[in-house]
Formats: structure tokens, sequence, C-alpha cells
């Protein structure tokens, strides 16, 4: 399960104003099934091309804590995230969370779609 709150301190459903090679700050959430790991080590933003063509970008985000979300459950403590990185091309966007530890990855599509501008 992943969500993505945030998109330079604006809710992503009010859709923010984005320029394209401007920086991002992105902020939500991101959790897997493993009750004993839900926040693996790694996570990104993917920024994937809805209309393809275009590479998928991939911004490093850091962990952060969200007792609002973690019930008391130390397990869950970090399962936000947020980080900083460049925006892509002028273009839409299908927001997608990858999680990873070691050789394994997953990747959760938050429903979020973003618009870069040129």
């Amino acid at each position: 399960m992943c969500f993505l709150e945030k998109v330079n301190h604006v809710a992503v459903r009010t859709r923010p104003a984005l320029k394209a090679g401007q920086p991002g700050l992105f902020s939500g959430w991101a959790s897997v099934a493993n009750a004993e790991r839900p926040a693996p080590e790694r996570v990104h933003v993917v920024l994937h091309a809805s209309s393809g063509g275009q590479p998928d970008t991939y911004l490093k985000m850091g962990r952060m804590p969200r007792p609002d979300l973690a019930s008391n459950d130390a397990r869950r403590e970090m399962i936000g995230f947020e980080g900083e990185g460049a925006l892509p091309a002028a273009g839409s966007y299908d927001v997608l969370v990858s999680q990873s530890e070691g050789n394994w990855q997953t990747i959760c599509r938050t429903g979020a779609v973003l618009n870069v501008e040129p």
C-alpha cells in the first residue's frame, strides 16, 4: 500500500503546479504486507510517463516517522517518506512507489497523476 500526499507542500488532490526541470518535494507513505518489515530500507517515487516514450524517473526518498499511521506499532513507525528531485520533461506522469531491500523490490501504484508543464 502506498499514498502520495503532497508535492511541494501542496496536496496532490489539488493538482499542484509543476514545471519541468524544477525541484519537486514529495511526501507520503508506503508499506508492504510483511508485518515484520512493513517499511523496506529503500524507497523511491517513480514518475512513469502516461503516454510512454519517456524513461521512468526514479527519485530517491528518505524514510520518515509517521506515528499518525503506526497505531502504536513500532514496526510501522517509519512508513512515511519524503525527498526532493528534479521534475522530468513536460507531460503527464503516473506516480508509483518502489520499495526494496537487497535483491527484493516491489512497485505500488498511488493512483496519483501529476502534470508537469514546460
